[in-house]
């Protein structure tokens, strides 16, 4: 699903819930309390859960972990807030690629995390970014992936590019064209040496008396 698609789908019932979450931040409050403790939460991950919940936009600060507010927003159950954080990331992730970037390693690391907190198309493009680049992603991060979930290991096994199929008959002909390669040289150089023999011995022509 469009992460537009998911945002146009929860902007109503997610309205709902921002009163009561709002008023549990900082309304609801025992008198002898100065705020809400939210551990392993950083200022700009609160600064984003706060803004959506006042406004209904995201605007990524530049010391903003999607991760973490897609975790905070997860727990607080605002599906529109981690649809817009995994936007956010997606487009992080993009944006450091096209600048030539090594994306992959960053990507390993969303994967299943994104899988536990629900979000979903994050988790979706990952797993796509590594079938895509599943041989350099395995030469370059072997233990990572070997330590990956059974559910994404049989999912890159049946959705990985270049599939084993594949590289097998890749290797099959590139078997096939060196020995046609190599039969094409002994030929060549023995029409070279015969060719040399008639020239250095040729023919005496017939005498004539």
């Amino acid at each position: 699903m469009a992460v537009e698609e998911l945002l146009c789908g929860d902007t109503r019932r997610e309205s709902s819930w921002r009163g009561p979450v709002i008023t549990c931040l900082s309304i609801n409050l025992p008198s002898t309390l100065p705020g809400v403790s939210i551990p392993n939460t950083s200022e700009a991950c609160m600064r984003g859960v706060l803004e959506f919940l006042y406004c209904s936009l995201l605007t990524p600060s530049p010391g903003l972990e999607p991760m973490e507010l897609i975790i905070l927003a997860n727990r607080l159950c605002l599906p529109r807030l981690v649809a817009l954080t995994e936007q956010h990331a997606v487009d992080e992730l993009l944006q450091l690629s096209a600048k030539g970037g090594d994306i992959d390693g960053q990507v390993l690391a969303y994967l299943e995390l994104a899988q536990f907190h629900n979000a979903k198309q994050l988790s979706a493009w990952c797993l796509h970014h590594i079938c895509t680049n599943y041989n350099s992603i395995c030469r370059k991060f072997p233990k990572e992936m070997k330590v990956m979930s059974p559910d994404n290991q049989r999912h890159f096994e049946k959705q990985r590019w270049p599939p084993v199929w594949f590289l097998k008959e890749e290797d099959r002909y590139l078997r096939s064209q060196k020995e046609r390669e190599r039969e094409e040289e002994i030929l060549r150089k023995q029409h070279t040496k015969r060719g040399w023999c008639f020239w250095k011995h040729p023919s005496s022509s017939p005498h004539v008396s």
